[in-house]
């Protein structure tokens, strides 16, 4: 099958509403004036949904989201091109947790502060499964993005992984910890992760290429195709015969807010792959919309001249 004959599906069964502050000289344990930058719905798939509306590839964002949000998040989604990101949320009767990052421009650092997230019930888990079972087909990929919110166990996060492939569909992982280890043994389609987690299944930091490379080349002997970003550094890509690293060297001072590089990595490969069944152009535009995304303040606005001129500067290394 073309790749252009694929549906794309992201599920978000943590979403969350960011907020982003910058607070100039941040400091613990102080009363500091700050200003709020930006307050948005977010969640990994949501984000992914979002890059590919603006890069003009559909996709259905489906999960789970508090019942006073739900306007919020479909507005969200559809903003960037009606049509392109199809709102298939499923509410709940609760709210939906809040997170908020503080930028320090001065000192050029960030800090995340995430809450846990709402409790899912059993018929939430139902109505999720059900849904899912008809989105699961040979013409889909299905993107679980993000951690799992409490309520949902990682065996039946795994049941749930292990239905989809079950059923014909490609699936991505992009999880971490505990749902990324349960579903270490399942014949998943791809694997992205950061550095952080790939730090975690190492045992040592993995901070440059060479060292993501390593893991990416480790997943893909398992049988699944494997991206690993290490930030500003860049990333590694395997498929089951074919390598590359590669980053974008732009000057630090460019770069805004890393929030949803990972995602928007993922929407530029997927975008890529479905338009022209290239690896190697795919990985160069996951790397691209990525280091877009850093140069702004909102996560997921991409804006096309910086994305053309990335492009061009773009360095990818067959290995």
């Amino acid at each position: 099958m073309f790749a252009s004959a694929t549906e794309i599906v992201t599920i978000t069964l943590n979403p969350a509403i960011d907020r982003l502050i910058e607070v100039p000289n941040f400091e613990v344990g102080r009363h500091m004036m700050g200003r709020r930058i930006d307050v948005y719905p977010a969640g990994k798939g949501i984000r992914v949904s979002r890059v590919l509306a603006r890069l003009g590839t559909r996709s259905i964002a489906t999960g789970f989201v508090g019942d006073r949000e739900l306007e919020l998040f479909d507005a969200f989604l559809s903003a960037p091109a009606a049509g392109r990101a199809v709102p298939q949320m499923l509410r709940v009767n609760q709210p939906t947790r809040e997170n908020v990052t503080i930028v320090d421009p001065v000192n050029d650092r960030s800090t995340y502060v995430r809450e846990e997230g709402f409790e899912i019930s059993p018929k939430d888990l139902e109505r999720i499964q059900g849904k899912l079972g008809l989105m699961a087909r040979d013409d889909a990929i299905l993107c679980y993005c993000g951690s799992i919110p409490p309520g949902l166990s990682v065996d039946v996060f795994k049941q749930m992984v292990r239905r989809s492939i079950d059923s014909g569909a490609r699936v991505l992982l992009d999880t971490v910890g505990e749902a990324l280890e349960a579903t270490r043994d399942l014949p998943v389609w791809m694997i992205r992760m950061n550095r952080t987690t790939a730090g975690e299944i190492a045992g040592h930091p993995v901070v440059s290429r060479d060292e993501a490379l390593e893991m990416a080349r480790f997943l893909a002997r398992h049988g699944a195709m494997s991206a690993v970003t290490v930030g500003a550094e860049g990333a590694a890509f395997c498929t089951t015969n074919q390598a590359w690293t590669g980053h974008v060297g732009i000057h630090p001072g460019l770069v805004i807010n890393t929030v949803g590089c990972g995602e928007s990595f993922v929407a530029g490969l997927l975008h890529e792959w479905r338009r022209t069944g290239d690896w190697g152009a795919a990985f160069r535009e996951g790397l691209t919309v990525a280091t877009v995304n850093a140069t702004t303040v909102r996560s997921g606005e991409i804006d096309a001249e910086s994305r053309e001129e990335f492009r061009r500067i773009a360095v990818i290394e067959s290995r």
